[in-house]
């Protein structure tokens, strides 16, 4: 099992690298933006990999996503070329809804210590 666990690790560090290249080189309207993959999530099995993105804030990560969703076969493939791996993990892609949070979080921190 811990193999298991460091093996996604590995290959989670190895997408995240050759996809945030592929991103500023083919991509660059997101790369404006600032786009950033925060984090990935790779299933047990290999068979696909969730990427959780953001982008600067005051940013609409919705369009940035949709355009990633819609080339995501396209982005496979060119990704499986570079990769030693004999089937390459399909590709999900979401925004990362952690920083949003957390801004909210602070918010209400910031309101109720100046209400009270």
């Amino acid at each position: 099992m811990h193999r298991d666990g460091n093996r996604t690790q590995r290959v989670a560090s190895a997408i995240q690298h050759q996809l945030a290249e592929l991103i500023r080189e083919h991509y660059p309207e997101l790369g404006h933006k600032l786009l950033s993959i925060t984090f990935l999530r790779v299933s047990p099995d290999l068979s696909f990999v969730d990427v959780y993105c953001s982008c600067l804030e005051g940013e609409d990560i919705e369009p940035m996503i949709a355009v990633l969703g819609e080339d995501a076969g396209r982005i496979r493939h060119q990704l499986a070329r570079q990769s030693p791996m004999k089937k390459f993990p399909a590709l999900r892609f979401h925004p990362d809804q952690v920083q949003d949070s957390s801004r909210r979080i602070e918010d209400l921190l910031r309101n109720s210590a100046h209400n009270t």
